[in-house]
């Protein structure tokens, strides 16, 4: 009787090893991102006249792939806005720079802060181009204003931009 306990105790540690094992390679594995940076605004207060510069090396790009794009945000309790407009100028359709005006909703129709996180910070994606190839041969460069009428805007802690390669 005490055999089959041990024996089915040494199984039951090499199934939770396997499964430990499993769960954390599923966390480790990124989303096949090509480029992943973030800018921190100072004290959580974002000045009107300051561009947030993002510049990718294109020889990371596959000519053969498409790739989706992101604006990451990061912020916290102190926003005072339910939405929160960003001037984006990019190179990505061209080698001109293009202006967007994109809106993002940080509080839903319920009061409730939107994103993941913990406590008083909330991280959102948000997608600015969902299939995009992308030349080899280009440097991209984005640039990202809030245009929200306070200034400096509280409460936005970090951005950055995401380009994630696609399946």
């Amino acid at each position: 009787m005490i055999e089959k306990t041990k024996t089915k105790k040494a199984n039951n540690n090499k199934y939770f090893v396997l499964f430990a094992l499993f769960v954390s390679i599923l966390l480790s594995c990124n989303r096949g991102e090509m480029f992943y940076r973030f800018q921190h605004i100072p004290s959580g207060n974002w000045q009107t006249d300051d561009a947030l510069v993002f510049v990718m090396d294109s020889l990371d790009f596959r000519l053969d792939k498409k790739y989706q794009i992101f604006i990451e945000l990061s912020a916290n309790n102190t926003f005072p806005y339910r939405d929160l407009q960003l001037f984006i100028e990019h190179n990505f359709v061209d080698p001109f720079f293009c202006r967007d005006t994109i809106q993002i909703a940080l509080i839903d129709e319920f009061g409730r802060r939107l994103g993941s996180g913990v406590g008083g910070l909330r991280q959102l994606s948000i997608p600015l181009f969902t299939t995009i190839a992308l030349d080899t041969a280009q440097v991209y460069e984005i640039r990202i204003e809030h245009g929200m009428g306070s200034n400096p805007l509280r409460g936005i802690e970090r951005v950055g931009v995401m380009v994630v390669e696609q399946n």
